[in-house]
């Protein structure tokens, strides 16, 4: 992924540990592949290790940290949505209900953000109707809009 190519030609070369890298692979990103990829798994760098690795933590203040907790309340409306995308309302609801952060939740959520989009932009649109101002209307912004 740093260099844009397929890792390895030969995979024997990882086994041996004799793998070079590219010469826009930075040396803290080689430090750490070199140990993520280190031969004798007694000496091998775990997550954790990783995880406070320079160059994981180039440009923070510290370990990444979990992100914040997904929602409680959950919409049966968008889970329904989701059904025609092959995905299963009892799986989404699981998803959901254990915290995980995975292909279900990530779709429930952005279809959620739509959702909550419209109706904010219905409610202003009905507030301008009512108060007896014009909202401007461009049907190309939203033919923009893949959610």
């Amino acid at each position: 992924m740093l260099s844009g190519m397929l890792p390895f030609k030969d995979s024997n070369c990882v086994m041996r540990g004799t793998f070079q890298f590219p010469d826009s692979i930075t040396p803290k990103a080689r430090d750490l592949i070199s140990k993520i990829l280190n031969k004798d798994p007694l000496s091998r760098i775990t997550v954790a290790q990783m995880m406070e690795h320079p160059w994981t933590n180039q440009g923070c203040s510290g370990p990444p940290q979990q992100p914040r907790a997904l929602g409680t309340t959950i919409h049966d409306d968008v889970i329904e949505e989701m059904r025609p995308l092959g995905m299963e309302p009892s799986t989404v609801r699981k998803s959901l209900e254990l915290g995980e952060y995975n292909q279900f939740t990530t779709t429930y959520f952005l279809l959620l953000q739509r959702k909550l989009r419209l109706e904010s932009e219905e409610a202003r649109a009905q507030n301008a109707h009512n108060s007896g101002g014009k909202k401007k209307s461009n049907s190309d912004d939203h033919d923009c809009n893949l959610l």
